[in-house]
């Protein structure tokens, strides 16, 4: 027996302004299957968090330099 799948998650490569993304979300709202579309907003949470794994990043990849 299969799994069946009840949503999916879209990341965008950058935060991209409400106004801005709207011919997206409408075309997403095209696709076959597609019962809803829905935006989250950018908060202080998420922003904190995008800075924690570009600064790990930036760790890890001073070391690698660092070893060259």
């Amino acid at each position: 027996m299969t799994d069946r799948i009840n949503y999916l998650t879209v990341v965008l490569e950058k935060n991209i302004r409400e106004d801005d993304v709207q011919n997206l979300i409408d075309t997403i709202k095209m696709i076959k299957y597609v019962l809803t579309v829905e935006a989250n907003v950018v908060n202080a949470t998420s922003y904190v968090e995008e800075q924690r794994i570009k600064h790990q990043l930036k760790q890890k990849l001073f070391k690698i330099i660092e070893e060259i």
